[in-house]
């Protein structure tokens, strides 16, 4: 992967350059276009997000730094633009409908530039970065009545329209051409395991509550809020006390320099005999004092009494007539506190106030006389409405850095988290959950499965990989172990119940093999019927083989009959036969004393059902209880018809055995009342192999 970023970085400069020419040439030009984020667009959509935003970043604050300072300020723009760009260039949406694609990314590009353009234009008005907008503005001016503020926005509408008409087909064009391999190493990737897609491993997310991308993206927000929200207001209160003392010095020198100007022994004839003697040169002197810098409001000279204030010199505003020489003007009452003070001719702080003449920062400088007596005040003004729109757009201009640095930031935090801790957490976890048990094949997949994911973060992360690799090699050890056992304690059962049922069928002398080939026609039934899609629900592979393993007790219960009806040879009379048949509920009850020493068991609750209900049909007339229908459990009905058919084709002491043809006729015939239909269709349907089992049993009885 670190040979991508030798490609990627240069890449990246030669989009920053790209955008530096082009922003050169629309201002050496006067062409009305910008421009200037063609290669922020060109990154954005072949190496994504992060790349996208830091060349935006880089690309205005070098634009400030060469052309204008203002301009880095203006970074949130290219960044929403990049975004939108990583966005519907991005390989998410490779798949989806690519006009789609290019109309949204138009329209969010245009939105996002005039929308942003508009409030920086409202908040920079004087901005060189303007004046291809003015430029259009003069152009159309004329030919519509409309007002300055409707043709900024349409022209900042047809200049970002047309910007993006020409940058978003050319990174289209330039995206289509370039070679796969070249594409591929411009993909900002940071990869700390097998590479996967990305989509589907971001996807796999099913958190109880919140997922950990969406932690970490609170998180980083959290911290890139507070730290930007105390960061703004320690500049900001920083900003304002740097302000305050610069307007303080500013209305300290101007004062200062007043005094200076003013013969202090000439006041009390100027307001004796008028403009006398130096007065209209001292007052031009002022003039020229005011007008030095922009940041002074009024400039005069005043004499305190306890009457007021009495005018030695004052000069004409804009906005406000000056007093005459020898006007009273009454003291503000933010001053009355420094009237003793200034009565006593003594230097004062700087004075704020808001009243009268509006909200003011106040320098007065005492002019003395040639004996050292303070014989009037010279003091300067500042309009503190000034610093406090210093203040605004002070603020706007870390508002501005900060939103983009704060995308920057967050952009950069989860790039990293995605590849050294989500995507990491969240492969570990599909994998696990991916995990099969049943075979030996399976078990082995699992275990190369979770280390094909090759995780080397380096950090706890890959520690708690290399733990779950050697759980699970242990994990799939035991349980290989454990299932060998349980095969081994299966087919001892499975060899006890065959034994058993052979102690049963052996003091019956009639019924040869009658366990093992019942058995098999049941093995027979239940496939075919999961075959022609019945019982769905019920005929899974767990539940044919707990009913074929149990079906050889079907006759457990005849070990509690008499000898003598078991092997009569002949018919019963009818009160044998109801000793006969209590071998059903006799099976029952072996098999619950049996349950209830194994209970974990299950096929021996199959096999309580088969011994007790395998004489049960599907009329309601069988016993021993009589039920009917779908009252039978599916296993008793599906027994009650490979018996029968045994018990047909099979020699008895008290008859010969029925030839094939017959006994399935006779099986057809009582489909739907003695029999389940299905049952009995899924027994004829496999004719076939039902005679294969009984034809290799005969032959084996006969050898």
């Amino acid at each position: 992967m670190k040979k991508n970023y030798f490609t990627l970085i240069i890449a990246g400069v030669l989009c920053v350059l790209l955008n530096l020419m082009l922003h050169s040439l629309t201002q050496y030009f006067n062409i009305p276009l910008y421009l200037d984020n063609t290669g922020t667009v060109l990154i954005a959509a072949l190496s994504g997000y992060l790349p996208g935003i830091i060349i935006a970043l880089a690309t205005c604050l070098i634009k400030g730094a060469i052309f204008e300072s203002t301009l880095i300020y203006f970074g949130i723009t290219d960044i929403v633009i990049a975004v939108c760009a990583a966005h519907y260039f991005g390989r998410h949406n490779k798949d989806k409908n690519k006009t789609l694609r290019l109309a949204l990314l138009f329209l969010t590009t245009i939105v996002a530039g005039i929308v942003f353009n508009l409030c920086f234009m409202y908040f920079f008005p004087t901005a060189k970065n303007w004046n291809v907008i003015y430029s259009v503005i003069d152009k159309i001016h004329g030919q519509v009545n409309l007002s300055t503020r409707v043709l900024k926005i349409i022209s900042m509408m047809i200049i970002t329209t047309i910007d993006m008409f020409i940058i978003l087909p050319l990174c289209f064009l330039i995206q289509k051409i370039l070679p796969l391999k070249i594409k591929n190493d411009l993909v900002l990737i940071g990869w700390r395991q097998t590479p996967i897609d990305q989509d589907e491993t971001i996807d796999f997310v099913d958190c109880r509550s919140m997922s950990l991308k969406t932690s970490i993206i609170i998180a980083l927000s959290f911290a890139c809020i507070s730290i930007s929200v105390i960061a703004s207001l320690i500049s900001l209160v920083l900003f304002r006390n740097y302000s305050l003392e610069k307007h303080k010095q500013i209305a300290k020198s101007s004062a200062s320099l007043a005094a200076s100007f003013i013969n202090g022994d000439n006041v009390e004839t100027y307001l004796k005999e008028g403009e006398v003697l130096d007065y209209a040169k001292t007052k031009e002197m002022l003039y020229d004092i005011r007008e030095s810098s922009t940041n002074i409001e009024y400039v005069y000279v005043y004499k305190i009494e306890d009457d007021g204030c009495h005018v030695i010199f004052d000069l004409d505003t804009k906005d406000l007539g000056a007093g005459k020489l020898g006007d009273v003007i009454p003291f503000d009452k933010s001053f009355r506190p420094y009237l003793d003070d200034l009565k006593a001719g003594k230097d004062i702080d700087a004075i704020v106030s808001n009243d009268t003449y509006g909200w003011l920062l106040t320098e007065y400088e005492p002019v003395y006389n040639s004996k050292g007596e303070c014989v009037c005040y010279a003091a300067a003004d500042i309009q503190m409405k000034d610093l406090r729109d210093y203040e605004h757009e002070f603020l706007i201009k870390l508002i501005s850095l900060f939103l983009g640095f704060f995308i920057l930031v967050m952009t950069v935090g989860m790039w990293f988290a995605r590849y050294r801790l989500i995507y990491p957490v969240n492969t570990m976890a599909a994998s696990a959950s991916d995990f099969a048990y049943n075979t030996e094949k399976a078990r082995e997949n699992n275990i190369l499965q979770i280390k094909n994911l090759n995780i080397h973060t380096g950090d706890e992360i890959e520690n708690l990989y290399n733990a779950m690799v050697k759980t699970t090699q242990d994990s799939m050890d035991y349980f290989s172990a454990l299932q060998a056992k349980t095969k081994k304690i299966s087919e001892l059962q499975s060899g006890l119940i065959m034994v058993l049922a052979d102690i049963v069928e052996n003091r019956d002398e009639s019924t040869g093999n009658h366990i093992k080939k019942t058995a098999a026609y049941v093995n027979i039934i239940l496939n075919k019927m999961r075959e022609d899609g019945n019982h769905l629900d019920i005929l899974t592979d767990d539940y044919i083989s707990d009913v074929v393993r149990s079906a050889p007790l079907h006759d457990i219960g005849k070990i509690k009959i008499p000898d003598a009806i078991l092997n009569k040879p002949g018919r019963l009379t009818d009160e044998e036969f109801e000793i006969m048949k209590t071998h059903t509920t006799a099976g029952e009850k072996i098999i619950d004393e049996t349950i209830a020493t194994m209970p974990d068991a299950d096929y021996l609750l199959h096999a309580k059902q088969l011994a007790g209900l395998h004489h049960e049909r599907w009329d309601g007339k069988g016993y021993p209880y009589g039920l009917k229908a779908e009252e039978i459990p599916l296993e008793s009905r599906v027994m009650a018809v490979a018996d029968v058919f045994d018990a047909l084709v099979s020699k008895r002491c008290y008859k010969e055995p029925f030839t094939f043809d017959k006994a399935f006729s006779i099986i057809e015939e009582e489909s739907g009342t003695h029999f389940d239909p299905l049952v009995a269709k899924a027994f004829l349907d496999s004719r076939e192999e039902v005679e294969r089992i009984a034809i290799e049993f005969e032959n084996k009885s006969n050898n």
